[in-house]
């Protein structure tokens, strides 16, 4: 079954959906946030974008509202396919990590890194990030 959330109007809770793989064209920060406060239980957050430009108009601004609760309590696996590098991207992977409480897996997977010096400047500043969870483990491929 295919859902279709547009535009922040997301009108019932997904109480007992695990695993949510979202696919897009344009990054909608806020929609995510909003998508991922109806899903309460949430285990396994895959996103698999297909935007080939730099999104400057779309930087990740962290929102005063709540953190889901499923960062707080559930998300034990993110994956981000297609991460190209943008600060945008790397302050929402910052945002997760920083929130999951119980994360045991952030995997970015890249196509953009045929320079090696951009790919571990990257993994130092996630490295680096405070996580929430002590036992997640961050893999680059």
């Amino acid at each position: 079954m295919h859902e279709k959330f547009s535009h922040y109007k997301v009108n019932r809770t997904f109480s007992n959906l695990t695993f949510l793989g979202l696919i897009f064209m344009v990054y909608d920060w806020d929609c995510f946030i909003e998508v991922l406060q109806h899903c309460p239980k949430l285990q396994t957050l895959l996103i698999v974008k297909y935007a080939d430009r730099n999104p400057d108009d779309k930087k990740w601004v962290q929102r005063s509202q709540p953190v889901p609760k499923c960062l707080t309590s559930h998300l034990k696996k993110f994956t981000l396919k297609n991460f190209r590098g943008w600060e945008c991207e790397l302050q929402f992977a910052k945002y997760i990590l920083q929130n999951a409480k119980v994360l045991r897996s952030m995997r970015i997977c890249s196509v953009a890194f045929s320079n090696p010096e951009a790919k571990f400047e990257l993994i130092r500043k996630l490295s680096l990030c405070p996580r929430r969870s002590e036992t997640c483990k961050l893999s680059f491929e």
